[in-house]
Order: structure tokens, then sequence, then C-alpha cells
């Protein structure tokens, strides 16, 4: 199994990117802190603040354990840490930002599929983030960043096995998830918690699939996976019996998987015995 290569010389323009580099910074700490996913990511753990919290008195932080975690992989782990990855050399990982645009586009599209308690703030939450995408697509210091995504891609075969061995085992609990969100069966749907778990599911097996292209920025993409899957481990292990958790069960098998993912991301040589180039 040979490794992709591909030749990303650096950029031309140095301006180009620094600039990138100076946006895909702010918008990983807008994503760590004013979207509010690392003090939510903490919530199995610990409480800082009020993370989440809605205006009205009827919101009960308790109940919101296990959907802070999963905030926190989505917002946090996935999208701030595939920007932090792209602060280095960011025009040799053109994966990372490809998929930070299409997993973006998961989230935004599902507010119009799934629903909001607020369907008149859709254009403006679409707005929030469309203009970042749009800026680190311009400012990207990359060439032809779209180009050959899928074309001659070298398929890593145990990460599309393990991204079908999630898709199996999540793809029932997504269909309840989906359900209660659409039939509004407790507050959850209210705050759109039910329509997160779906996205997280959807974005994760996208990055899963991106990843196993073994293009130009998939172990980077990849360790990132492995990394969101432990801490969801973990998150449902600690907190096993809040709605929506994962339980005891499927967190020690994200913890696995987790696992995998990261050996997968660490494992220096290819099939053949020789090293990799990423």
């Amino acid at each position: 199994m040979e490794e992709v290569t591909e030749n990303h010389a650096p950029p031309i323009k140095r301006w180009k990117s620094i600039l990138f580099t100076i946006f895909a910074l702010l918008f990983a700490l807008g994503g760590l802190i004013l979207l509010e996913s690392l003090q939510e990511g903490l919530l199995p753990w610990v409480t800082i603040g009020c993370p989440g919290c809605a205006s009205d008195s009827a919101y009960n932080l308790e109940n919101y354990r296990w959907f802070g975690a999963e905030h926190g992989a989505l917002v946090g782990i996935l999208f701030s840490g595939s920007l932090i990855a792209l602060l280095w050399k960011s025009w040799m990982k053109p994966l990372l930002l490809q998929f930070y645009i299409l997993g973006h586009i998961i989230f935004i599209g599902s507010f119009y599929l799934i629903g909001t308690e607020n369907p008149d703030a859709v254009p403006f939450i679409n707005l929030i983030f469309l203009v970042p995408l749009l800026i680190l697509a311009l400012t990207y210091p990359g060439t032809n960043l779209w180009k050959n995504m899928f074309k001659k891609a070298d398929y890593h075969r145990p990460l599309l096995l393990l991204t079908l061995i999630a898709f199996i085992l999540m793809a029932p609990t997504m269909w309840s998830q989906l359900h209660s969100q659409l039939n509004v069966v407790s507050e959850f749907s209210q705050y759109n918690r039910w329509a997160e778990s779906v996205q997280l599911f959807f974005i994760m097996i996208l990055a899963s699939i991106l990843a196993s292209t073994r293009k130009p920025g998939w172990r980077e993409l990849t360790l990132l996976i492995g990394i969101a899957y432990l801490f969801l481990g973990v998150a449902a292990v600690t907190v096993p019996d809040q709605e929506g958790s994962w339980g005891m069960y499927g967190g020690i098998l994200s913890i696995l998987g987790g696992i995998g993912y990261i050996g997968i991301a660490t494992n220096r040589f290819n099939g053949k015995g020789r090293t990799s180039n990423y």
C-alpha cells in the first residue's frame, strides 16, 4: 500500500501564508472560547461558569454534561483542532481545510433539514459560519485546494474498515436521536442537542472517509478523529447514565476505536514496510 505523494511547494506569496495563519488561529480560538467548546467539553468532569446555558431558568446544566462532551469533540477537537494543525506548513495539509469547510457545510445545512428553535435566526447563523470559511479558502497559501480531492487516492483499508464499523455501531443511535429532534420529545430538542449529536455522527464519518484517501494531511486528521473518539469514550464512561450518553459499553468501544485511529496515525510504515512520506 503506497503512500499518496503530492508535491506541495512553499507558497510564493509569504504574506498570504501569514494572513491565513492569523485567521486560522483566531477562528480556532473562537471555536474554543466563543463557541464554548472548551468549557462545554469539560462538563463531564468540571464546570467552568455556565457554558451553553439559556436565558430561562428551566435549563438544568447537570442534564447536559454528555451533550457538552459532544460539543467539545465536534467544535473543539475536530474543527478547532484542524485549524491548529494548519498553523504549521498549512500548504502541505490541504485535507484538513477541506474537512473543515465540508464539515461546516454539513453543520450549516442541518439547520435547514433538522430545524431550530428560532428559524428566523438561521440566515444569521449561516452568515457567522460562512464568512470564516470564505476567508480561510481565499487566504489559503496552498494551490489547487479542491483539485484531485479523491482522484488517485490510495485508500487506507484499515481506516475504511474502522469507518464502516463506526457507521454500523452508531447508525441506530443516530436514527433515534434524529427522531427525537424532529419530534421534539424532550427539552434537549428545544436546544438542538439531539441535532448536534446527529451532526457529530455525520461529520466524524466524513472525516474518516477523507482521512482514508491518504491525501496530504490525512495523518493529522486521523489523529484528531482518534482523539475525539477517545475523548468521547472517556466522557461516556464518566457519565454513562446521562441522556444521550453512549454508556459504559459504548464508551469502552469508543476508547478502543480511538486507540485504533491514533495507532494508524502514528504508524510511520506503510503496508510494504517502507517509511511513508506523510
